[in-house]
C-alpha cells in the first residue's frame, strides 16, 4: 500500500496533527486483525466535526468508514484504502431521566446501560451483552435478549459530512430492518434517544447479570466478530452451520467455534483472510448441504471483489 498520495496530503494540510496517516485499524477491531487506515481522525468536538465537514468539501477522499468499537468489523490484511473516523468516548453528555435517556454516539452500549439500571431506569439493559457504541448499534440495528434499537430508539441526532446538515431522526426515518438502518456512510450518530421507565435498580442489576451470565455460558470470548452470519427467516444460522457439520473448520488461525457454530475465532497474531475462507466455507457448504443462503452480518472492510465476491 503506498505511504502517501494527494488527498492524504491535502487532507493533512487541512486538518494538521490530528490526523493520522497509515494508522492502525485492525488493532481496534475485536478481531484484532487487518492492515492499517490511510487516514485515521478522532473527534472530539462538534467543531472538530464541522472542521472534517468543510474540508471534505475540498478533498476527495477515496472511501470513508465511521468506526464505533469494531465488533462486527473485519479489515483486509492489506488495510483500508480510505479515511477513518471515531467519535472518541468524551464526545456528548449522558443525561437520564425518567422516559427518555440521551446516550452519546461515541458511549459504549454495556457502560450506558449499566449506568442506566444504577439509577432503576428500565429497557435497556439488553444492551449490557452487545459491545458495540451507540452509534454503531444505531447503524446496524444491534440487538440481543428480546430487544433491538429499533424496539427501544425515540430519536437520532445525526450529523451529514457531505450535507452539513444536523438532523434528529425518529425510527420512521431511520428505514430499519434486521441488523440494517437506512444511515448513509456520511452521516454519523452524535447521539441516541431511547425509551426507559422507573423500575428497582436491584431488579435492573439481577436482569443484567443474567444476560451477563448467559453469554459467558453460550458464547466464547476471544477475538471473534460475534455472529458472524444474520438469521435466515426460516432457521437460526448457528442451526444451519451446525447441521451442516462444520463446527471446529479451520483455515489458518481461524475456526468456527465449537461453542457457538456461528462464532468464528481467530487465535493471536492470525490473519484476516483466514477468516474470510472459513466464512466462504461455510456459506458454500451451508448452501450445499440445506439450500439457505448465508449473508454476513460482519462488515468486511476493505477487501477487493474478487475476495468477498462470494458473498454477494
Amino acid at each position: 500500500m503506498p505511504k502517501s498520495d494527494d488527498w492524504t496530503k491535502n487532507l493533512k494540510a487541512l486538518l494538521g496533527p490530528n490526523l493520522l496517516l497509515d494508522a492502525p485499524l485492525g488493532s481496534l477491531t475485536t478481531y484484532r486483525s487487518g492492515g492499517p487506515a490511510r487516514a485515521f481522525l478522532t473527534l472530539n468536538s462538534m467543531a472538530e466535526i464541522e472542521e472534517l465537514a468543510l474540508a471534505l468539501t475540498k478533498v476527495a477522499i477515496p472511501e470513508l468508514l465511521i468506526l464505533g468499537n469494531g465488533s462486527n468489523l473485519l479489515v483486509s490484511d492489506n488495510g483500508f484504502n480510505g479515511l477513518v473516523v471515531k467519535l472518541s468516548n468524551s464526545f456528548g453528555e449522558f443525561e437520564a431521566s425518567e422516559g427518555l435517556c440521551s446516550i452519546p454516539g461515541g458511549m459504549d452500549l454495556p457502560v450506558a446501560s449499566r449506568r442506566l439500571a444504577a439509577l432503576g431506569l428500565s429497557g435497556f439493559e439488553w444492551a449490557v451483552g452487545v459491545p458495540g457504541t451507540m452509534g454503531g448499534a444505531v447503524k446496524m440495528n444491534a440487538g440481543g435478549h428480546g430487544s433491538s434499537v429499533e424496539k427501544t430508539i425515540n430519536e437520532v441526532s445525526v450529523f451529514d459530512l457531505r450535507s452539513l446538515e444536523l438532523r434528529g431522526l425518529g425510527p420512521s426515518e431511520l428505514d430499519f430492518s434486521y441488523r440494517h438502518s437506512g444511515l448513509t456512510r456520511f452521516q454519523i450518530v452524535l447521539a441516541a434517544k431511547v425509551s426507559v421507565f422507573q423500575s428497582d435498580p436491584k431488579i435492573c442489576k439481577e436482569r443484567l447479570s443474567e444476560i451477563v451470565a448467559w453469554r459467558r455460558a453460550n458464547q466464547p470470548g476471544g477475538q471473534n466478530s460475534g455472529s458472524v452470519f444474520k438469521n435466515p427467516a426460516s432457521v437460526p444460522a448457528a442451526v444451519l452451520i451446525e447441521s451442516a457439520g462444520l463446527k471446529g473448520l479451520r483455515v489458518g488461525k481461524a475456526e468456527v467455534s465449537t461453542r457457538h457454530s456461528n462464532f468464528i475465532q481467530l487465535e493471536k497474531g492470525g490473519l484476516s483472510k483466514d477468516v474470510l475462507a472459513v466464512m466462504a466455507s461455510v456459506k458454500t457448504r451451508v448452501l450445499e448441504t440445506t439450500g439457505e443462503v448465508l449473508r454476513p452480518e460482519v462488515i468486511l472492510v476493505g477487501f477487493n471483489l474478487e475476495e468477498y465476491a462470494v458473498f454477494l
